[in-house]
């Protein structure tokens, strides 16, 4: 029992700008922080023959949150995955089975997945879930039917979408008991009051500045591709003026010519009747 209750002594922090390395570096600083580790999740949903259901899809975090496989084997590489055994009635899914997951809203899965379909090589049951339910999501009928774990690269996303936090001396007290509650709450409150609202400033200033460097970029870019314009047009107009001068030339050319045939034909002209006269 002391390792799996050291494994529920956890804190799930989620943010809608997502959490860095910074955020997993800043709370292990925190007093009676034992460990924290950066992890992965998402909502998705799939279809068990006619049926939506909804699945909660985690990075298998190894030996931290220890998953207990009860048939076949835990996941080796991306487009591999273990289901929850104890949800089974849930859906008609078994090993070897191909389950494909969607958003379930006008994001792209690939956005957070590195594959949408995964093969299910293992069955079994997780430290985080050890009651029969398994929690309430945004999406789909707002409940959550299952969990799925696959390995950390079959997720896409640059950030951490939780941080485990392990709380010194918590593995030593009975889950539950008003003594683990109180260490947990410890530790909570101190990341809430100390350093939630600070890194959540960090991360928009972070995000805020490298939306603001796209902007520059781009708008060097504008700059650049305008400014090449700029130059072919001007190259444009300095060729369509030289041809002018030349149209002009070659008119005025042709204008004198045409003066110089005229002034030929009159001479004809008058050479023929000269010849004419004298012969008369």
């Amino acid at each position: 029992m002391g390792n799996y209750r050291w494994m529920i002594a956890l804190l799930l922090l989620g943010g809608t700008l997502g959490l860095t390395a910074d955020d997993v570096a800043a709370i292990k600083e925190l007093d009676g922080v034992a460990d924290a580790v950066g992890g992965y999740f998402a909502d998705v949903l799939c279809w068990s023959e006619d049926n939506q259901k909804v699945f909660k899809v985690m990075a298998d975090m190894g030996d931290r949150n220890r998953v207990d496989v009860i048939e076949g084997r835990m996941p080796e590489k991306a487009g591999e995955c273990l289901i929850d055994a104890g949800t089974l009635e849930n859906h008609s899914f078994k090993l070897g089975d191909k389950i494909t997951f969607e958003s379930g809203d006008d994001t792209d899965i690939l956005d957070t997945l590195s594959t949408d379909t995964f093969e299910i090589v293992g069955i079994g049951s997780s430290p985080e879930y050890i009651t029969f339910t398994r929690g309430s999501t945004t999406i789909g009928d707002g409940e959550l039917d299952s969990f799925a774990i696959v390995t950390p690269d079959s997720f896409s996303m640059d950030v951490f979408s939780k941080i485990d936090v392990w709380v010194e001396g918590a593995s030593e007290e009975v889950s539950y008991t008003d003594g683990y509650d109180d260490k947990v709450a410890e530790v909570v409150e101190r990341i809430e009051d100390t350093l939630a609202d600070a890194r959540c400033e960090v991360r928009y200033n972070d995000i805020k500045d490298e939306a603001l460097a796209e902007i520059d970029d781009a708008q060097k870019e504008l700059d650049e591709a305008k400014a090449e314009a700029d130059e072919e047009l001007e190259d444009a107009l300095a060729t369509l003026e030289s041809s002018q001068e030349e149209l002009d030339e070659g008119a005025q050319t042709l204008e004198e010519k045409e003066a110089e045939l005229a002034d030929a034909k009159a001479q004809i002209a008058d050479s023929e009747n000269k010849l004419a006269s004298g012969q008369a």
